[in-house]
């Protein structure tokens, strides 16, 4: 990893004390060049404020050019507290690179990993993508390998076919499954409702391509059904099915998915639950009359 490609320098680095000093000792006047080399070499290439090893201090000679003794330039930069600050070991530390390179080396370590982390969310967002369109393709040919399948059926065998057929009784010796409370209305309706609307937009019979797809389709269908409502099913279906873009719909379990997604307008769906609420107060007090008018019933 590259270090920095600049770094501040003190206006008075030429002329500070321990420089003066430094010359004094080396008896040069060219001291300063051997430390701006040396501040070069650590912020750039070394990246690091440690020279390692029995070798460190030829190391660093050799990095500023020293001409002179072996030992000598790294002895009284050591005596004079200038660069290098110090021996740590067997290694020798250069005073003052780490607090200027460290917070450098940290921002760009956080960079990269949030370049890192923004490729790795587009990647997953194409994967995906592509998952979604290879899964649509394999449906569209499932779709048409039935369509081609059931062309000459009639529209009442592929509604019972889709229901599982749920009003056949159960088989001699076999117990019927305990139910719960019927729903507001029956699951053959809502599928019979749902064929017949499929035929009608997309001009093919509406069928299922396996058991686990008609389970599907079963369980949503009772849940439509415990709406009550076949004209909201109906257009909550229709505009599912006319719909362009995502999500796709072509199953009764796809509109139990997405219900929420084709919801009539708030203004309508207030009508309506006004509408429902004026029909059940007047199915009960319709009740209450008949109690009224039979309060003892047949003795």
């Amino acid at each position: 990893m590259a270090g920095l490609t600049w770094f501040e320098l003190d206006a008075d680095a030429t002329e500070h004390p321990k420089t003066v000093q430094l010359e004094l000792l080396l008896s040069t006047d060219a001291a300063f060049t051997y430390i701006a080399r040396l501040w070069t070499y650590c912020y750039r290439t070394h990246v690091s404020d440690r020279f390692e090893g029995a070798h460190a201090a030829a190391a660093i000679e050799r990095v500023v050019r020293w001409p002179g003794k072996k030992g000598a330039f790294v002895q009284a930069a050591i005596d004079c507290r200038v660069r290098p600050g110090g021996a740590d070991g067997d290694a020798i530390v250069v005073r003052g690179v780490k607090e200027r390179l460290g917070p450098h080396l940290a921002k760009r370590e956080a960079d990269r990993v949030r370049i890192q982390e923004k490729r790795d969310a587009a990647e997953d967002s194409i994967r995906g993508r592509g998952d979604v369109a290879q899964g649509s393709r394999r449906r569209r040919r499932v779709v048409a390998g039935n369509r081609e399948r059931d062309k000459d059926k009639d529209l009442t065998e592929i509604t019972a076919a889709s229901e599982g057929s749920p009003s056949t009784p159960p088989r001699e010796g076999e117990a019927s499954a305990p139910s719960a409370a019927p729903p507001a209305l029956q699951v053959q309706e809502v599928f019979a409702l749902c064929a017949r609307t499929f035929a009608s937009l997309r001009g093919v019979a509406y069928t299922v391509p396996n058991e686990q797809a008609r389970a599907a389709d079963r369980a949503a269908a009772e849940d439509l059904a415990r709406t009550g409502d076949l004209a909201e099913i109906r257009e909550r279906w229709e505009s599912a099915l006319s719909n362009k873009g995502f999500p796709r719909v072509d199953s009764i379990a796809d509109l139990g998915k997405f219900w929420v997604r084709f919801s009539p307008p708030p203004a309508v769906a207030a009508q309506r639950l006004a509408q429902r609420a004026a029909a059940a107060e007047a199915a009960e007090a319709a009740e209450r009359r008949r109690g009224m008018q039979d309060p003892g019933g047949a003795g």
